[in-house]
């Protein structure tokens, strides 16, 4: 009777979904020098963290087409539980330029820090989008 309730909850936590890591979703960043906010799809790549850029808009909400849609914006991002990402990078569109990043996650306010140098970081806090 032990074997088979084993067998059965082994089987039950088998056919269990994996569970979704909360920063997963559609993200709004914050507007840039000019004023374009990006849209930032999250998802899972190989146990790690990364996001595509989606799409752009100007100040005033309007759409921008973007030779950029689809390029990983962040990418190797390691959860370290808590709302925590290490060790990624993150692509800023105004520079060119990737740099190493992490992120915090706390309810749907996601901060996004970049450093150009050990100790030049800096913050962006992302909103999630409805």
């Amino acid at each position: 009777m032990k074997t088979l309730l084993g067998a059965a909850l082994a089987l039950a936590g088998l056919a269990a979904p994996a569970l979704a890591d909360p920063v997963f979703g559609l993200w709004r960043t914050e507007p840039d020098a000019r004023g374009v906010v990006s849209m930032i799809q999250i998802v899972d790549c190989d146990d790690r963290i990364c996001g595509r850029l989606v799409s752009t808009y100007d100040a005033a909400g309007r759409p921008l087409d973007s030779p950029h849609i689809g390029r990983a914006y962040i990418w190797d991002m390691e959860p370290r539980g808590s709302g925590r990402y290490r060790d990624g990078r993150q692509w800023l569109p105004d520079r060119g330029q990737d740099y190493r990043a992490r992120m915090e996650l706390a309810g749907d306010r996601l901060t996004v820090t970049h450093c150009t140098l050990p100790l030049m970081c800096r913050d962006q806090v992302w909103r999630r989008a409805n």
